[in-house]
């Protein structure tokens, strides 16, 4: 019995050759964008929205990768956005645009014959994660009878968004041809972001109002105005909710993934390379996150040895840096001064993290006391004045105790294993995908320290598209007679 494979729906050749085609699709595309526009114009955004779905759904489910490409470009664009900002109860912009994705592919692949679904490590992984991070917890606050609010659930909810990135991902990489699409859509997010960041940081006329207006949730903008509105120390956060944390692991992890991608780039000039890792550059020095920039000054250095070279990429990161701290100097003097020249005499530690070692030991450690295991729930209990954790490892033993830990390490162990799989394969690509995975989770792993990264959903977003491209070079990764990439 032979499985029927189903035909992909094409125009007819005859409409297609037709001379008043192409001229009526421009048209009608106009049209439609013009309507787009008024209703956005008028502040009728929901209906705009769901007019803009319908179209876009019928396209991502005919032709998946490019709609992967397209969500690969918003995502860090929309992910930032308020919840509710469009009238849709309990999520963010970004979050539909991926549930949208998701759903094209299988529907795509409802269509196709035979099913593939390929797990692996990540897979096991995710499974301890959602087991310890979700349900055990969600046992808990049921037993100890306390109330699921709408911050538990979306924090219950934010691994099994990124593994719905990581299977999305999966799904429509089949090929060598399929990851470099992905990959520029990230550059091209990647400098979109970092435009808004420099914009923002210079004031440019109306930027920073456009982000307090659409980028901004309530508490943002209240705790921005009050403490951060410094002209001279005004730290930028671009589209992301008003998180420089995020902006400068955002940057930091696309500088990563860029420096490395250039070392494949044999047809390709570095030219076009090189303003995506200036940009970054600039928006992460300008993020004033420390930590994302020791994550990639340990990244760089890496590269350096695993390639037994200087790679490319360093020239555009130095020339960027020395012109940032030209135009912004006073931000930078003024940050430098802020962490280092405090009262207390520290000079080798960063106020910001003896700040945050006194509140681990005077408000988080003492609250868990006989409560490690399984730990505290999704919230902070009124004991903690403090409204975050700090730290990564904090963050997890709070909310899932030990056993939410330990998945979480395993899934960076079991990341790590996948990277180096990538790294022995005869692929050049491949190699340098695993390189850039792995230097990606031992950023984390140091990043964590100071910061709950792993939960900051642009910038992990990348460490998770680049997992899923390296856990799939098992598909390409094979030499080609004569063919180089």
């Amino acid at each position: 019995m032979t499985t029927q494979v189903a035909k992909p729906l094409r125009l007819p050749p005859r409409l297609v050759s037709a001379p008043w085609f192409f001229p009526a699709a421009l048209l009608a595309a106009a049209g439609f964008v013009g309507l787009l526009v008024a209703l956005l114009l008028l502040r009728d955004e929901r209906l705009a929205l769901l007019l803009a779905a319908v179209p876009l759904a019928a396209l991502a489910v005919r032709y998946p990768r490019a709609a992967c490409c397209v969500f690969v470009v918003l995502f860090p664009l929309t992910v930032g956005i308020p919840r509710s900002r469009f009238g849709i109860p309990g999520l963010r912009l970004g979050e539909v645009l991926l549930l949208l994705a998701c759903a094209a592919v299988v529907m795509h692949a409802l269509l196709q014959r035979p099913w593939r679904l390929m797990f692996d490590e990540i897979d096991v992984a995710m499974l301890f994660i959602v087991l310890t991070g979700t349900i055990v917890p969600l046992l808990l606050m049921q037993a100890r009878g306390q109330e699921l609010t709408a911050d538990a659930v979306n924090i219950f909810l934010g691994p099994l968004k990124y593994y719905l990135i990581y299977r999305l991902i999966r799904a429509v990489v089949q090929s060598r041809e399929h990851v470099h699409p992905i990959i520029r859509a990230w550059f091209i997010a990647s400098t979109v972001v970092a435009l808004v960041a420099i914009g923002e940081s210079l004031d440019f006329p109306g930027v920073r109002d456009f982000l307090h207006d659409n980028y901004m949730s309530e508490s943002t903008k209240l705790y921005i105005t009050q403490s951060w509105r410094n002209p001279v120390l005004y730290r930028a956060t671009s589209v992301f909710d008003g998180s420089w944390n995020t902006l400068g692991s955002y940057s930091s992890f696309t500088i990563i993934l860029a420096v490395y991608y250039g070392q494949t780039q044999q047809r390709i000039s570095m030219l076009w390379l090189t303003p995506i890792i200036m940009l970054n550059s600039v928006a992460l020095a300008i993020s004033g996150n420390f930590a994302s920039i020791a994550g990639l000054l340990g990244s760089l250095i890496a590269a350096t040895i695993f390639l037994r070279r200087v790679p490319r990429g360093m020239v555009p990161i130095i020339i960027s840096v020395a012109l940032a701290s030209v135009v912004f100097s006073s931000f930078f003097q003024a940050r430098i001064s802020q962490q280092f020249n405090n009262t207390t005499g520290d000079v080798v530690l960063a106020s910001t993290f003896t700040d945050r070692i006194q509140l681990w030991v005077d408000q988080f450690l003492p609250v868990l006391e006989g409560q490690y295991l399984l730990g505290i729930g999704p919230e902070l209990p009124p004991e903690v004045w403090w409204s975050t954790e700090e730290s990564q490892y904090l963050f997890l033993l709070f909310k899932g105790g030990i056993l939410y830990l330990l998945s979480y390490l395993l899934w960076i162990v079991l990341g790590v294993r996948v990277a180096i799989r990538a790294i022995r394969t005869p692929d050049l690509l491949a190699r340098m995908l695993g390189y850039t995975a792995l230097c990606m989770l031992l950023a984390l792993v140091y990043m964590g320290i100071s910061n709950a990264y792993a939960t900051y959903t642009a910038s992990i977003t990348a460490l998770w598209i680049v997992l899923a491209l390296a856990s799939t070079a098992g598909l390409w990764a094979q030499p080609v007679a004569g063919k180089q990439d």
